[in-house]
């Protein structure tokens, strides 16, 4: 498994973390890339967008709930729940939440800082808004129902209701998510991988790497890095993670096309590092870990094994099933944290 940071670690480890700087810049350069670990599943810094019909199942060893939205202050961060979505799991935001109808929420506990709006027929546990919240018709809350004066709140439907002070939900955490320099030359074009070959690629430097249509192309234990990276439509990519993680270092752009299935072999983990967007086609099959520097979009009917985390917004489209992985425990963390001056956050 990669090394994962716990950011709220960051300031009581700061001096360890001054010492261990003074250590040469090639101890440095030889450490794993990070990606910051909240305990969710998906995470996004802006907003936060669930398809129609999309089913979020939260790991069991995962330590908080499904998903969060606007943990970054500088962003807009609400999330939407389509109808008919299911999230096994908490939901959160430093925002507003908005849902459709027929919606089924099975965490322990959903809250915002701003607003709460679910739909009719929602399904959920205890309800926490430090604004105001509305519940629709035919609803049920098995647990209390928390917001401020100008709340809506059955009393029929929510046999628990309060309207009043809320427990402190904390601050958002700032994010660190890498980001790459694109490498330019004649060594550095374009390498195209057809279906007439059999494409094993070994780990190494590279410019714009497209797999087309209907190839097949082997990854093996190590890390990667390119400028852009695509997977053509019915392309078959095989992970061997045998010998170790397999990491994808993505300076600009990550993109599947439709019905990409994308196979990991082995126990340990696919990385994708990405400082521009990730695009998930549709009908893709996925196991990863994803974290981006931008947007993070997964298209419709599409399945997922991993995480997800973005610095602005996380859109998933209708009728996705994502299935979070489990958290290990942090390793080696005092080292990860020395190393984070070369974790660079990048912005819109």
């Amino acid at each position: 498994m990669i090394n994962r940071v716990n950011l709220k670690t960051t300031v009581s480890l700061g001096l360890a973390v001054f010492i261990l700087g003074i250590f040469s810049q090639t101890v440095l350069a030889a450490l794993p890339p990070v990606i910051p670990e909240f305990g969710y599943g998906i995470a996004a810094g802006g907003k936060l967008t669930i398809g129609n019909d999309s089913e979020i199942n939260q790991s069991e060893e995962d330590n908080v709930a499904s998903v969060i939205s606007g943990y970054d202050t500088e962003s807009k961060g609400r999330l939407k729940l389509g109808t008919g979505a299911v999230v096994n799991g908490e939901v959160h935001s430093y925002d507003y939440i908005t849902t459709g109808n027929d919606i089924e929420i099975n965490g322990a506990m959903t809250w915002a800082t701003g607003n709460i709006t679910f739909g009719n027929n929602t399904k959920a546990k205890s309800v926490y808004s430090a604004a105001k919240l509305k519940i629709g018709k035919n609803s049920i809350v098995n647990g209390f129902a928390m917001g401020q004066a100008g709340s809506q709140i059955d009393p029929s439907t929510v046999p628990d209701s309060t309207v009043g002070a809320l427990p402190a939900m904390g601050e958002p955490q700032p994010v660190f998510l890498p980001s790459f320099e694109e490498v330019k030359g004649k060594a550095y074009k374009t390498r195209s991988y057809s279906k007439k070959n059999i494409n094993e690629i070994d780990p190494g430097i590279f410019g714009t790497v497209k797999i087309r249509n209907k190839a097949e192309a082997t990854f093996s234990s190590g890390t990667y890095s390119f400028n852009k990276l695509y997977f053509r439509e019915k392309s078959n990519i095989f992970v061997d993670t045998t010998e170790g993680d397999v990491i994808w270092e993505i300076a600009k752009v990550f993109r599947t096309s439709r019905l990409v299935n994308i196979v990991k072999i082995g126990d340990n983990d696919l990385i994708i590092l990405s400082g521009g967007d990730i695009t998930i086609g549709s009908y893709n099959v996925i196991e990863a870990e994803m974290a981006s520097a931008d947007d993070i979009r997964i298209n419709s009917h599409s399945q997922i094994t991993g995480k997800a985390y973005a610095a602005d917004d996380v859109t998933v489209g209708k009728q996705v099933a994502f299935n979070s992985t489990a958290v290990p425990e942090p390793t080696t963390l005092v080292l990860l944290l020395a190393a984070s001056p070369l974790l660079l956050r990048k912005r819109k």
